[in-house]
C-alpha cells in the first residue's frame, strides 16, 4: 500500500498537463491540475509543480489558491511540508493554508505587494479606457515542493494537440492541422511553449489566446486536457492559422 501511494504521488510530476485559468478578478489564476501518468517506479515521496503563465489584470494585492487534483486516497497526513515559491521573490508571496476536499488539495496564497508593474495608475485597469498599449507579459514560475524533494524522476513521452479562441471576443482559432508536440523521456518538466501565429487570424500586439492542450498517451489516446494562457505580444499584426507552430520545451533542474 505505501508502495502504491509513493507512486501515485511521485506521478503528479508531469505539471503541464495543468490548466492555469485566469481570474481577471483578483487571482493571477484559479486552478493548476495534476493528473497521474504511467506507472514509474521509484521511492520519491515529493512532487513538483512548475508553471509559466501570464496575467494582465493585475490587482494592487494578489491573492489566489492552487487546485491541485489528487488521488482520492491522498491525505494531510501524507503532506509535512508544502513550500510555493514564486519567481518574482518582490511580490512577497506566502502560503496561507491548505486543504484537501475529495480529490482537491487547496494551496491559499496571498501577496501583500502593490501592483507596481501595472500601467497607469496600478489599479489593474487601463487609464482612460484605453487598452491599446496596456498589455504587457507577466511571468511568473510556480513550484511546490512537497517533503522537501525538488527534482523528481523522468516522466515520458507526450503529444499535444492544441486548439483555441480568443478570450476577448470568443472569436474560434481553427487548426487546419495538428501538429504533435513532443515531450522526450530527457525531459523532466515543461518549462515553456512557444507558438508562432500564420495565416489566417489576425491578433493585435499582445492579444491573449487560451489554448486546450490535450495530451495523448504513447497509445494516440486522450488522457486529459488543459488550458494554457499565451501572449503574442511580439506581434505587429498577427495574421496567420495556428499550425505547422514553432514549440519549444525547456528542461527545468
Amino acid at each position: 500500500m505505501k508502495k502504491i501511494l509513493t507512486i501515485l504521488i511521485l506521478l503528479l510530476i508531469f505539471s503541464f498537463s495543468a490548466s492555469a485559468e485566469v481570474d481577471e478578478e483578483n487571482h493571477i489564476f484559479k486552478s493548476f491540475d495534476v493528473y497521474p501518468e504511467n506507472n514509474i517506479a521509484g521511492s520519491i515521496t515529493s512532487y513538483q509543480l512548475h508553471l509559466k503563465t501570464w496575467k494582465w489584470k493585475l490587482r494592487k494585492a494578489l491573492t489566489g489558491k492552487l487546485e491541485v487534483k489528487v488521488p482520492e486516497s491522498f491525505s494531510l497526513e501524507m503532506i509535512h511540508d508544502i513550500q510555493v515559491e514564486f519567481s518574482d521573490t518582490s511580490w512577497n508571496y506566502r502560503v496561507s493554508s491548505f486543504e484537501i476536499e475529495g480529490n482537491k488539495l487547496w494551496i491559499y496564497f496571498a501577496s501583500e505587494k502593490s501592483c507596481e508593474t501595472c500601467p497607469g495608475d496600478g489599479d489593474g485597469e487601463p487609464d482612460n479606457g484605453d487598452w491599446s498599449n496596456w498589455w504587457h507579459k507577466y511571468q511568473i514560475d510556480i513550484n511546490i515542493y512537497i517533503d522537501g524533494i525538488k527534482n523528481p524522476a523522468e516522466i515520458g513521452t507526450y503529444t499535444f494537440f492544441f486548439t483555441g479562441y480568443d478570450r476577448h471576443d470568443n472569436k474560434k482559432i481553427s487548426l487546419v492541422e495538428s501538429k504533435p508536440f513532443l515531450i522526450d523521456e530527457n525531459v523532466s518538466l515543461v518549462d515553456s511553449i512557444i507558438i508562432s501565429p500564420h495565416a489566417d487570424l489576425t491578433l493585435q500586439a499582445g492579444a491573449s489566446v487560451v489554448f486546450s492542450i490535450s495530451l495523448l498517451d504513447q497509445f494516440g489516446e486522450v488522457v486529459d486536457g488543459a488550458e494554457y494562457n499565451l501572449f503574442f505580444d511580439d506581434c505587429v499584426e498577427c495574421v496567420g492559422t495556428i499550425t505547422d507552430s514553432i514549440m519549444s520545451v525547456v528542461k527545468v533542474g
